[in-house]
């Protein structure tokens, strides 16, 4: 049985542009469980585990998680998040896992214009200021306020 801990979003996008597509993936850990409960228990353990819905709401139980890529919420604040990282203002950390998100519940909390995945403009110049500040500087990824950020 194998488990996605990561780049859901990324799949579930592919996915929808072509069912048929081939993607590549790699193994993190073999877990010595099979059981879900069980399996959800270990990957909670170990931090991997979102609980968060695309709204933010949470923690959630792990049994609610979506059983399937095409179940996964959008998550404006997450999609706001990889523009800014698109655009080389927040650095990429691999060996974070759901970092994105972490970006995208700090901007949140921070008052920006409505917004959405497909609409994103409205947002974009004042997530870029935030995302520059020093008041993002404890988030992993920060660039600080360098060049790129002006």
């Amino acid at each position: 049985q194998l488990w996605m801990v990561d780049r859901h979003h990324r799949l579930r996008a592919l996915l929808e542009l072509d069912r048929q597509s081939t993607t590549w993936a790699y193994v993190i850990a073999e877990l010595q469980v099979d059981d879900r409960d069980a399996v959800l228990d270990v990957l909670d353990q170990r931090g991997w585990l979102y609980l968060f819905d695309g709204r933010g709401n949470g923690p959630r139980r792990p049994l609610e998680l979506p059983q399937s890529l095409m179940d996964l919420d959008d998550d404006p604040y997450r999609s706001l998040v990889w523009k800014l990282k698109q655009e080389g203002l927040i650095k990429p950390q691999r060996q974070i896992p759901y970092h994105e998100f972490r970006w995208g519940a700090w901007l949140r909390s921070r008052p920006l214009p409505p917004f959405s995945s497909r609409h994103l403009n409205p947002a974009l110049i004042p997530a870029r200021r935030l995302v520059c500040s020093q008041a993002a500087s404890g988030l992993p990824g920060w660039k600080g306020d360098g060049s790129k950020c002006r």
